[in-house]
C-alpha cells in the first residue's frame, strides 16, 4: 500500500484521523512504517511493553488470552481499520492480551 493510499485509507475508515490537519500527515507517514504478519504470527504478547499504537490495514487479528490451561480465549476480532496497542501505550503498563494474526495482515 503507497503512502496515499495509506492516508486516503485512515481518513475514511479510522475516525480518529478523520479531522487531521493535512499539515500533519506528512510527519505522521514519516515516523510510520507498515509491517506484515503471517496467520498465527504474535503482533504483540502478553505481557508486552507498548512501543507503539497498532492501525490494521489489511487482514484480521485477534485479541485473546490464554488460560492457565493454556486454552486460548478470543477477545474480539480485528478487522481493517481497527486499533491495538492503545490501552497499553496510554496506561504505560504491559499488555493484557496477545494479538495474533488470524490471515495475512499489514500493520501500521
Amino acid at each position: 500500500m503507497e503512502s496515499s493510499e495509506i492516508v486516503n485509507f485512515l481518513k475514511k475508515q479510522v475516525p480518529v484521523f478523520a479531522a487531521l490537519p493535512s499539515e500533519k500527515w506528512g510527519p505522521l507517514m514519516r515516523k510510520s512504517r507498515v509491517v506484515t504478519f503471517e496467520a498465527q504470527e504474535a503482533i504483540i504478547e502478553f505481557g508486552d511493553t507498548a512501543q507503539f499504537l497498532g492501525i490494521l490495514l489489511e487482514g484480521e487479528a485477534e485479541a485473546s488470552i490464554a488460560d492457565d490451561s493454556g486454552m486460548r480465549h478470543q477477545l474480539t476480532l480485528l478487522k481493517a481499520g481497527d486499533l491495538f496497542g492503545q490501552m497499553a501505550l496510554m496506561t504505560d503498563e504491559p499488555s493484557l492480551a496477545d494479538i495474533i494474526g488470524v490471515t495475512r495482515c499489514q500493520a501500521l
